[in-house]
């Protein structure tokens, strides 16, 4: 029976580093007898696990070939997988799919103390051009609705006979380092034991509170644009991209956004403090193991900048969307 590793979610929990990580160790891996998607690019990650899921031929193929070098394991990693098995149903097919494969099913999640992972998630956002909202609007509407809440998100995989869960903490998840966090809940430590080093592990920083907003103000410039929605977000991530590169190169920042006023933080861990409880008691036996995110509130309106900085803002900003387009004439919108 070939054991097939899913890392599953929560959405961007890793910032993205266990697939770095894995990418980075492909040959150490394969030696190990364990199989990674044959390409290296995030897309292409989460084609081959929904793949998976389905029990698409072009994506079980990587399971033949597996079995045809004699690895034990498929392990693969796409933080949006989890979202497919939410329901008892989806996850029950799933497990009679993989049966019917010869495939033995670990499902690999990672979760995160609300406060902190709202933050980072809702930052990630803003830079995909997911949403312009501000965090309170983010907050109050979870897209998909289950996503904060990890009975919600988790609940049917641990319930259905067939599939394995496997939550990992976040704070073990930074301590060892994504990829040996994920191979050693794997089951696969010794085998790959000294083959990743936390310090290489890549974990993404916040944005400053400046740039968030100035991307803000951008997104809602590019909704106004006719070609918006047949460009797609994809074509113009480009444009985020260089903002952010000016954003370094002037000196925008010199904090990390933290969105969070003491009331709505403590609103927020009061929402999911005891499902939170359940959870951990229902995975690992034991109370949640992460204390709730601190910080203060760093987070700006683009018209209290300095009048040198709000202009360098709003011409970037003028320089990467149409000119016909007239920047908003109350910048504090953003």
């Amino acid at each position: 029976m070939t054991r097939l590793v899913l890392h599953a979610g929560a959405e961007y929990a890793d910032s993205g580093a266990i697939q770095r990580d894995l990418v980075s160790h492909r040959a150490e891996l394969s030696a190990a007898g364990v199989v990674l998607p044959a390409r290296d690019e995030p897309a292409s990650w989460r084609e081959t696990a929904a793949g998976l899921l389905r029990g698409e031929p072009e994506a079980l193929s990587v399971v033949a070939q597996a079995r045809a070098a004699g690895a034990e394991t498929v392990l693969a990693s796409s933080d949006l997988l989890a979202d497919a098995l939410a329901s008892p149903d989806a996850a029950a097919r799933f497990a009679e799919r993989a049966a019917a494969e010869d495939l033995q099913v670990q499902i690999v999640v990672v979760v995160r103390e609300q406060v902190g992972y709202i933050n980072s998630l809702y930052c990630k956002r803003i830079l995909n051009l997911e949403t312009a909202r501000g965090l309170p609007e983010f907050v109050a509407k979870a897209v998909p609705a289950h996503r904060f809440d990890y009975v919600a998100s988790f609940g049917a995989i641990a319930d259905t006979e067939g599939l394995e869960l496997v939550a990992l903490p976040y704070p073990e998840v930074r301590a060892k380092g994504a990829g040996r966090a994920v191979v050693e809940a794997a089951g696969l430590g010794d085998s790959l034991a000294g083959v990743f080093d936390a310090a290489e592990s890549r974990f993404e920083p916040l944005p400053g509170p400046v740039l968030l907003g100035a991307v803000r103000l951008l997104h809602k410039r590019l909704r106004s644009l006719s070609s918006y929605h047949e460009q797609g977000k994809g074509t113009l991530r480009p444009l985020v991209r260089q903002l952010v590169k000016h954003a370094a190169a002037n000196d925008w920042d010199t904090t990390e956004y933290w969105g969070w006023d003491p009331a709505m933080r403590r609103a927020t861990a009061d929402e999911y403090r005891d499902s939170n409880a359940a959870f951990a008691e229902f995975v690992w036996g034991t109370p949640w193991p992460e204390p709730w995110s601190l910080g203060r509130p760093q987070r700006v309106d683009l018209a209290d900048l300095e009048p040198p900085v709000l202009h360098d803002v709003l011409s970037t900003i003028d320089t990467l969307v149409e000119p016909a387009i007239p920047l908003p004439s109350n910048p504090s919108d953003a």
